[in-house]
Formats: C-alpha cells, sequence, structure tokens
C-alpha cells in the first residue's frame, strides 16, 4: 500500500475533489490520501509542472501522485504515467505537466493510458472529468497494489512527452542571468531557476549587495541593490533581500510584505532576472514620466537624472529646506496617481535644476512606495508610445 497524492486546479469550491477521493476510496478505503494543493491557476500547466517538482521527491518511492491541470479534457491528448528516476509514480494529461519532473528529475518509464477502458465503471459518457474518472481511479489502483505499474496501459518511448521550453540559468563572471519561474504564493516571494551553487562559485557573502534588475520581454521592471541574508530576518521591514529557498534556488523577496503584488511581478520565461557584483553608483538612467508636477505644469517625456544612490550627506550638501521641498513635490505628483515609481523617485523638474537628481532618497526614511518604470536604453522618443 502506497501512498497517494492529489492536485489539480478545481479549487474547493465546489464536490469535484470530494468525487476524486470518493472515487479511491471506493477501489481502496485503506487508502491514505493527501493533497498537494487544489489552488493552482486555472488552465496554468507551467505551475501545475512546478508545484509537482517542488513536493515529489519528499515523499517516498512508490508514491502515487495525480495532477489534474487540464484545459485539453476530451480532446485527443493522451493520458500518461511516468515513473520517475526516484521511483514516483505521476498520473497526469500528457500536456507539458511532465516538463520539470523530466528536466530535473528524470524519466525511467512511460506508459499510455487507455481512456476507454481502463476508467471508472459507468463512467464511459462522461469526457470531461477525467481526474475522477481516469486518473483518481488509476492512481487509486496502483496505490492499493491491485495492478502494477506495469499491467496498465501500454509503454512508450519517455522522449515521447509533450514539454513546454524551460530557460537554463547562465553565470559569468559578473552575470548571473535566470527567469522567476513560480511565486512563494502565499507571501509573495519570487523563486528563480538560479541555483545557489552559482553564489557559491561568486564567493557572495552574506549581507552583499548585488545588483539585481527584472525585465518582462526585454523591458526593465525592477532596479535595485539587494543584499544576500540568510533569511528575511537580516534585513529592516519592507526591505528587499536575495535568500536560498527551499529547493536550493535564490529567492528574492521583501521582509514582511510581498514583493510580487509591491512591484508587479510575473512568472514564467518572459520573466528574465539578473544579478551584477558590485554596486550601481553615480550611474545615469533615462526615466519617462507623464504626470502633473508640483508647479501644475505638466511634465512629459524624457529626463536625464544622475543618480547618487543612498548619499549620507543629502541635508548637508542640499540643506533641509530643499529636501522638504523635494519631498513634497514627489507625494503631490503621487496623489495625482500618474506618477509610476519604484526604488527610484523622481521629483518636479521645473523646481529644482540638477539637485533632485538625488533620486535615491531612502523610500523606507519617507515611507513611499509604488512602482517606478525606469529605463536604461529606449528610442529617442518613445513616450508616446509608452503612455497611449
Amino acid at each position: 500500500m502506497h501512498k497517494l497524492v492529489v492536485q489539480t486546479d478545481f479549487g474547493l469550491q465546489d464536490g469535484a475533489v470530494n468525487a476524486m477521493y470518493g472515487v479511491a476510496y471506493q477501489v481502496a478505503p485503506e487508502l491514505v490520501i493527501a493533497d498537494l494543493t487544489h489552488e493552482i491557476e486555472p488552465y496554468n500547466i507551467h505551475d501545475a509542472s512546478y508545484r509537482l517538482l517542488q513536493s515529489v521527491t519528499y515523499w517516498p518511492a512508490g508514491t502515487v501522485f495525480v495532477s489534474v491541470v487540464d484545459p485539453g479534457v476530451g480532446s485527443d491528448r493522451r493520458s500518461v504515467v511516468a515513473k520517475l528516476a526516484t521511483g514516483q509514480l505521476v498520473l497526469t494529461p500528457d500536456n507539458g505537466t511532465l516538463t520539470y519532473l523530466a528536466t530535473y528529475i528524470g524519466i525511467a518509464e512511460l506508459r499510455v493510458i487507455n481512456e476507454a477502458t481502463e476508467r471508472l465503471a459507468g463512467s464511459a459518457e462522461s469526457h470531461t472529468f477525467h481526474g475522477r474518472d481516469v486518473y483518481m481511479y488509476n492512481a487509486a489502483r496502483l496505490a492499493s497494489g491491485a495492478i502494477s505499474f506495469d499491467e496498465l496501459g501500454t509503454p512508450e518511448p519517455k522522449e515521447a512527452i509533450q514539454v513546454f521550453a524551460i530557460e537554463k540559468p547562465s553565470q559569468t563572471a559578473e552575470t548571473i542571468t535566470g527567469t522567476i519561474d513560480i511565486l512563494d504564493i502565499r507571501f509573495g516571494s519570487l523563486w528563480t531557476n538560479i541555483p545557489h551553487t552559482f553564489f557559491k562559485q561568486w564567493q557572495v557573502q552574506y549581507n552583499e549587495p548585488l545588483l539585481v534588475s527584472i525585465y518582462y520581454q526585454d523591458t526593465l521592471r525592477y532596479q535595485e541593490e539587494v543584499r544576500f541574508g540568510r533569511s528575511f530576518a537580516q534585513v529592516s521591514e519592507n526591505e528587499p533581500v536575495l535568500y536560498v529557498n527551499s529547493l536550493l534556488n535564490i529567492g528574492l523577496g521583501l521582509n514582511l510584505a510581498s514583493f510580487a503584488e509591491t512591484y508587479k511581478i510575473g512568472t514564467g520565461t518572459n520573466w528574465k532576472i539578473t544579478l551584477k557584483k558590485g554596486e550601481m553608483k553615480n550611474e545615469s538612467i533615462k526615466i519617462y514620466s507623464k504626470t502633473h508636477c508640483c508647479n501644475r505644469n505638466r511634465c512629459c517625456g524624457l529626463f536625464r537624472l544622475k543618480t547618487f544612490r543612498h548619499d549620507p550627506d543629502w541635508f548637508s550638501k542640499y540643506g533641509y529646506r530643499h529636501s522638504l521641498s523635494f519631498l513634497g513635490a514627489i507625494r503631490r505628483c503621487l496623489r495625482s496617481n500618474r506618477c509610476w515609481f519604484s526604488g527610484l523617485y523622481r521629483p518636479c523638474p521645473r523646481r529644482f535644476n540638477d539637485l533632485w537628481s538625488m533620486v535615491v532618497l531612502d523610500r523606507r526614511l519617507w515611507d513611499l512606495r509604488g512602482v517606478l518604470w525606469t529605463f536604461d536604453s529606449l528610442d529617442s522618443n518613445p513616450a508616446r508610445n509608452l503612455w497611449r
């Protein structure tokens, strides 16, 4: 008798998952069934694949997994059972769900289930609930020992499974590049595909800052120096931190806040993250804005700002009065709901000459938040396209 573990995108608002349990207990009342999750985003095969990778190897060999995220149910997509290199079995639609397992764990054998004959008795007229009628029914038979792996379905070359593209992380002497694979959903931290061994090769020490840049389809969405910490406790509240997550990959989060929600960051191969050594000081950046500034004149277009990040001499250089004016200008712009910012702040260009190029007022000090869009290189006049 083996354990049976189930994940779906069904949620728990109706009786679908309960019916699947019922079928399994009809096959073998003594079964032990555990939930992986039933909160996969509907139709999100990528996340279903990753959640299996997150969990499978922590269960004993012989454990039977069912994963049902099946937008193609009732079509000609196949139903398969895979035996992993680590000994667990996975029953799932052949729609890419096995991608992460095939890539990072390995599939030892693959068999195709006959959906017409190897299914719950009396369910042949139903074509939209294979999770209950095909996967859970056969998973219970396997877990209980009623049939063996070799008795279910017909053998198929393991290379025949459907997979989606996965980008591998890369490392040079100065740059690490990866993707944001998934979220630590409840807390909003980003989980990358960058292995912790890259940091070991770089000999990154705790509290060492790295320049983190996040891109969506080659557009910069976040850029900030972030310290590498042992855990979230090494940084202040709402401060970002790089850390090693439970899968021994690099994560990025905010202490006591959601990084994904704060900065509107998503997941998947379109979301790239780069890490660079050294501090980003005295760097010029371009910021495109469309807002009303403090003197009620419209500020549109391109401003090139010299940024001196985390300058401790702001007050002594420019005076308390300028600082208050700078802060007031930002707050007025924010109240207009037209100001986009994150990490770096921009003031009104009509008010201060080059003084306000100190966009680096620490956001914790001023308690300002939002989503800033900065662009290192764009065409000469992209503001029209950006703000349509």
